[in-house]
Order: structure tokens, then C-alpha cells, then sequence
């Protein structure tokens, strides 16, 4: 079983992690005193509004849709330290990843255009290539190489899927990255944390993610359900 705060959103299937659609509406706040990491096999943390910039050092740019710290960025923070001291493996969803990210010791693009209610490519680093993977955010992981940032990028937009960021500072950094890849899912060691940007939840179903949803099963049991 896999445990997230507000619920047990998602639970292990065989192999297979799929949201538990009973449970889809939760927007309970988890009091993370009394949150036990060990009840499961693992903590989900899954997706919603932008995380506040302050947690990773930064000052929200204007078309960050969060501009003050909310209850749920404390609250997750916290999970993820009692997580982590327990030795419980995390798993990121969209917002879920960006936190990982940035409790990592990492960072995010504020904003990128392009990528709302957007579906696009991912290629992976076993040299796959998925044509179709559902994905909604304007915010992008940006790992460091601080102490605790260890990372292995497992996969990354097409080139062609680039979108601009055209945001004053952002802008010039995110060249640095744009030329080999944009991350869309990664691996955290230090933290034992699986950060994935898109939404195999949204796909459950649908005949053109059937691979995508297989991999993400496979990273799963190899990452997490060791």
C-alpha cells in the first residue's frame, strides 16, 4: 500500500500503482505529528498548486500562481522529513515531483510556456520513447549538486518538446538546459524518492499510454517496492 497525505490515495495492484478513485476528492490536511510513514510501502505525494518558491530560496516571478507559503507546502515538508528519517521511499506526482525535487536540495523554473493541458513525448534513459504521456504543469524540476542533490535523470522531453522561458532570470538558465534535455522524471537516492512529472493516474485506461503506464510500474517496483 502506498500512503498519501489526506488519504491512502493510491494502492499497488500486482505491480501496478493506480489512484484509488474512491478517494479522488480528499483535500483533508494530515496531521503530520500523527503521520506514520512506516504504515506503508511508500509516500505518495501527488499534484495540485504551485509550490510556494520560498521552500527552495526563491522569490515568486509573476506568473507564479503561488505567492505566499500554504499550509499543504508545511504539512508535505514535514511528511517528507519523517519519511526520510523512517527510511520510507517517496514518490512525486507533478507537484509531488517538484517537492522532492526541491527537498533534495534542488530547485524549479518557475514558469515555462507551453505546458498546460499539455501531452507530449518523453524519452528515457534506458532508450525508450513514449509519443504520448499526459502532463499539465508550467513549472520544471532543476536538480543541483548540493550534498543531498544526488540525482539519475531517468526521463526527459524530446528537444522538440522544448517550451520557451521567457522569464527575465530564468531565461539564461534554462538555455543551459534546454540543448540536452527538460526532466520529467527522476531518481532521488538520498532522499529514496521517485519524482515523476507527468500523470500516469489520468491514464489509466487509455490504449495510447498502455506502455508509458508500464513503465512507470516497472520504475515503481525497481525504485520503490524493492
Amino acid at each position: 500500500m502506498i500512503v498519501a497525505p489526506g488519504g491512502t490515495l493510491w494502492k499497488v495492484y500486482g505491480s501496478s500503482v493506480r489512484l484509488d478513485p474512491k478517494l479522488t476528492t480528499i483535500k483533508s490536511v494530515m496531521n503530520p505529528q500523527a503521520f506514520n510513514p512506516k504504515a506503508g510501502d511508500a509516500v505518495l505525494f501527488h499534484g495540485g498548486a504551485d509550490l510556494w518558491p520560498g521552500m527552495y530560496g526563491e522569490t515568486p516571478i509573476r506568473e507564479t500562481g503561488t505567492k505566499t507559503i500554504l499550509a499543504r507546502d508545511v504539512m508535505e515538508r514535514k511528511i517528507m522529513e519523517a519519511a526520510l528519517e523512517s527510511n520510507t521511499p517517496m514518490i512525486g506526482i507533478c507537484r509531488g515531483a517538484q517537492h522532492l525535487c526541491c527537498f533534495a536540495g534542488g530547485a524549479l523554473f518557475q514558469h515555462m510556456d507551453g505546458h498546460n493541458d499539455s501531452n507530449h513525448a518523453i524519452q528515457t534513459a534506458r532508450g525508450e520513447e513514449f509519443h504520448y504521456v499526459p502532463a499539465d504543469h508550467h513549472q520544471v524540476m532543476r536538480p543541483n549538486f548540493g550534498d543531498r542533490c544526488m540525482w539519475e535523470p531517468l526521463a526527459w522531453a524530446n528537444p522538440f518538446q522544448h517550451r520557451s522561458c521567457e522569464v527575465g532570470v530564468e531565461a539564461p538558465e534554462f538555455d543551459k538546459w534546454e540543448a540536452e534535455f527538460e526532466l520529467e522524471i527522476v531518481w532521488f537516492p538520498a532522499i529514496r524518492g521517485l519524482a515523476i512529472q507527468p500523470h500516469p493516474e489520468w491514464s489509466t485506461n487509455d490504449a495510447r499510454t498502455k506502455d508509458f503506464n508500464e513503465y512507470i510500474d516497472k520504475l515503481i517496483d525497481e525504485y520503490i517496492l524493492l
